[in-house]
C-alpha cells in the first residue's frame, strides 16, 4: 500500500495529487515543479485519478490521531468529523474575557473536567444564566451533554455579550438574549444569535453579527449602576 503514501508528507496522498514524469504521486500542496525523488519536472496539470479514488474508498486517518484518534475517514465525511472530534486540541475560552485568565490548552475530550473542577464557581446545570453586574463576567452551562459559555465584556463605551459551546454534540443551537430595564424591570429588549463553537475565529463570528454589541447609549435603559441586566436562554435548532 506504500503507493499510496505520499513520498514528502509520509500520509495518505490527499486529493489533488500531483505526478512527475516518471509516474512518482505526489499530494500537490506537498510538491513544487521538480520532483524530490529522481528530479524530473512535475507535469502540470496532471492527477493521479486513480490513485486518488482508491484513497478516496480506504478513507483518510484524522489528522489528530497523534492525539489518540483512531478514526478512518472517507473523504466525503472528513471535515464533519474534525469539527466534533474529541482529540482536537483546544483552549480555555475564558481567557478571551478581558481582565479574565485562564492558561488552560488540552483536548476536547477534558473540556468537561476542566470545567467542572477549575471554574466550578461559575458552572450552572441549566439553559439559562442571569449576567447583572457592572465587571465582565464569564459563566458556564452545562446542558443537553453540552458546554456553554456565556461572555459579557465592556471596552469603552460598548458592551458585548455572546455564547459559545465546546461542540461535544453535533447539535446547532441558538441563545436569546433579554435585556431587561433597570428603571421599571418591567421594559425588556429581546434579540437572538446563534450559538458558535469554542475554537471559530472570534473576531470573525462579531464581524458576522453573531454577538450582542451595543453602546451605552443604546441601552441606557438596561444599564444602571447594578451593571447591565442580561437573562441568557440556550435553544436547541431543530
Amino acid at each position: 500500500m506504500s503507493f499510496l503514501i505520499c513520498p514528502r508528507c509520509d500520509k495518505l496522498l490527499v486529493e489533488p495529487t500531483a505526478v512527475c514524469e516518471a509516474g512518482h504521486t505526489f499530494c500537490k500542496t506537498c510538491i513544487s515543479d521538480i520532483c524530490s525523488i529522481c528530479s524530473l519536472n512535475v507535469i502540470k496539470d496532471t492527477r493521479n485519478l486513480a490513485i486518488e479514488d482508491i484513497c478516496k474508498k480506504i478513507g483518510y486517518p484524522c489528522p489528530n490521531r497523534i492525539y489518540g484518534c483512531n478514526h478512518i475517514i472517507t473523504r466525503n465525511l472528513h471535515v464533519g468529523h474534525i469539527s466534533r472530534c474529541m482529540h482536537n486540541e483546544m483552549v480555555c475560552p475564558v481567557g478571551m474575557i478581558p481582565g479574565m485568565h485562564c492558561g488552560w490548552t488540552g483536548l476536547k475530550r477534558f473540556i468537561y473536567h476542566h470545567t467542572c473542577y477549575d471554574h466550578g464557581e461559575i458552572v450552572t446545570r441549566s439553559s439559562q444564566i442571569i449576567s447583572m453586574n457592572n465587571n465582565n463576567d464569564a459563566q458556564f452551562m452545562i446542558y443537553d451533554d453540552e458546554i456553554f459559555m456565556f461572555g459579557k465584556f465592556r471596552l469603552y463605551d460598548i458592551w458585548c455579550a455572546f455564547v459559545q459551546r465546546a461542540g461535544l454534540t453535533s447539535k446547532s443551537y441558538k441563545y436569546i438574549f433579554k435585556l431587561v430595564s433597570h428603571q421599571n424591570g418591567f421594559d425588556t429588549l429581546e434579540m437572538t444569535f446563534p450559538v458558535f463553537r469554542f475554537d471559530d475565529d472570534f473576531d470573525k463570528r462579531l464581524e458576522l453579527g453573531d454577538a450582542l454589541i451595543l453602546r451605552d447609549n443604546e441601552c441606557h435603559d438596561f444599564a444602571g449602576e447594578n451593571g447591565l441586566f442580561i437573562l441568557a436562554s440556550i435553544e436547541e435548532i431543530s
